[in-house]
């Protein structure tokens, strides 16, 4: 049967009653768009292993094998439910044992599991970084089950994808070649992603990629304060909700550079100021949420969005809290990102700081949700974090 997920589409086979056997040949020839049937994966459902309702393996359409496909596997969830009746399935792929629900709404939503991030399980051919490539770009690695290389860039529009994909698909760098993104922060809890597959080219949308992009966009520390493991990713055609488990942590500290031009004593400020700490993910994040942060009348304020990986990174974005404030006395100090997230209190007790925003409050300036309206007195202690 043929399916699709936001237009990223599938032949599905049945092998559940009679054993099918695909070869690289056959995937080929039915991936074929004019001679065949055409898809961008080819998945076939074998019967359950290990008390799972059903076992799924992926074809590319040029007949390479793939591990991992998020939209393929929730499509024949949502399958395996109306044949059965069910909201709940277990499924194991290559990748291992999946989760699946019924979302309600006509909704399937999948867990695809904690990303991997060392660089032996994505692979790589050598051990590196994985945050940020030595790549033009700094793009970073991701596995799904499958290697993601996502770009990071101003514009995912203004990208040639027809060019970019093909080249980093086949970089030296991916020994498997990988699956190639380009996503731009259009808000703090969204991103504007462009995919090219592995083994199939420009797709219109694409589950894993979507997982991959959204956890590498500043430790996740959007999805954290929705407390679904959701985040909100727009593709050519739609916008994709996909969960999965955020109980990994990075094993690289991102604290990169911070960024605090413009920023000096007893300066009179007349738009808010942004330190930014962390990698190329977080820079890409204040400028989205300038706009926002002018709007709430934050004019006067330095805003630091933090980053979360480590110990470490905490550390120093405590140290240079102390320092920014000594160089402004007078103005407001606002704490936000991925470190205002997770440890809200640690931030809440520095003298220095004003106020500590979560991830969530500061996705748009209503007044008691958004930005704060912090007294330019700095009431010392004053912090509002997401219950």
């Amino acid at each position: 049967m043929k399916m699709h997920g936001l237009g990223n589409d599938f032949v599905v086979l049945d092998g559940r009653a009679r054993a099918v056997r695909v070869t690289p040949a056959l995937a080929r020839a039915l991936g074929d768009r004019r001679r065949g049937i055409g898809f961008d994966q080819l998945a076939l459902i074998g019967p359950g292993e290990g008390g799972a309702d059903a076992h799924l393996s992926f074809w590319n359409a040029d007949g390479s094998t793939s591990a991992a496909c998020g939209n393929a596997t929730r499509c024949i969830a949502r399958l395996l439910m109306e044949e059965t009746g069910r909201d709940r399935l277990s499924l194991t792929t290559a990748r291992g044992k999946l989760a699946a629900v019924d979302a309600g709404g006509g909704l399937t939503a999948v867990n695809m599991g904690p990303p991997q991030l060392d660089w032996r399980d994505i692979p790589l051919t050598d051990a590196m970084d994985t945050l940020e490539l030595p790549i033009e770009g700094g793009p970073t690695a991701t596995s799904m089950g499958n290697p993601h290389c996502t770009f990071f860039v101003p514009d995912a529009e203004a990208v040639p994808m027809e060019q970019f994909g093909p080249r980093y698909e086949h970089h030296p760098l991916f020994p498997e070649r990988t699956n190639v993104q380009v996503a731009s922060v259009t808000a703090p809890d969204r991103l504007r992603l462009r995919v090219w597959e592995r083994g199939a080219g420009l797709t219109l949308a694409s589950g894993s990629s979507s997982c991959a992009a959204a956890r590498r966009r500043g430790a996740a520390g959007a999805d954290r304060a929705r407390g679904d493991g959701r985040s909100r990713r727009r593709h050519a055609r739609d916008r994709l909700a996909r969960g999965w488990r955020l109980d990994d942590r990075p094993h690289r500290a991102c604290l990169r550079r911070c960024d605090h031009a413009g920023v000096s004593g007893g300066r009179d400020m007349s738009a808010p100021v942004f330190a930014t700490l962390g990698c190329r993910l977080n820079a890409y994040e204040s400028e989205a949420m300038k706009a926002m942060a002018d709007e709430a009348g934050l004019n006067d304020a330095v805003i630091v969005n933090t980053c979360a990986v480590t110990s470490e990174a905490v550390r120093k974005a405590r140290q240079e809290i102390r320092r920014l404030r000594r160089e402004n006395p007078g103005a407001r100090l606002i704490v936000t990102g991925c470190a205002a997230q997770t440890e809200p209190g640690t931030f809440a007790a520095m003298a220095e700081v004003d106020a500590v925003i979560g991830n969530a409050e500061r996705c748009g300036p209503t007044p008691g949700r958004g930005w704060p309206r912090v007294s330019s007195a700095r009431p010392r202690g004053c912090w509002s974090t997401t219950s």
